[in-house]
């Protein structure tokens, strides 16, 4: 159902993904980002 849900509107189920991550994926990137800076700059 979902693959086909995702098949039949890719805009809609990626706007909807995006809506329900948006807080997950910036919580798990800043942390990313900072040890990633924190490499670049030893």
């Amino acid at each position: 159902m979902a693959e086909n849900r995702k098949l039949l509107d890719p805009y809609g189920w990626f706007s909807t993904y995006l809506k329900n991550r948006e807080n997950y994926v910036v919580f798990l990137c800043f942390p990313l980002f900072s040890f990633v800076f924190q490499i670049s700059i030893i």
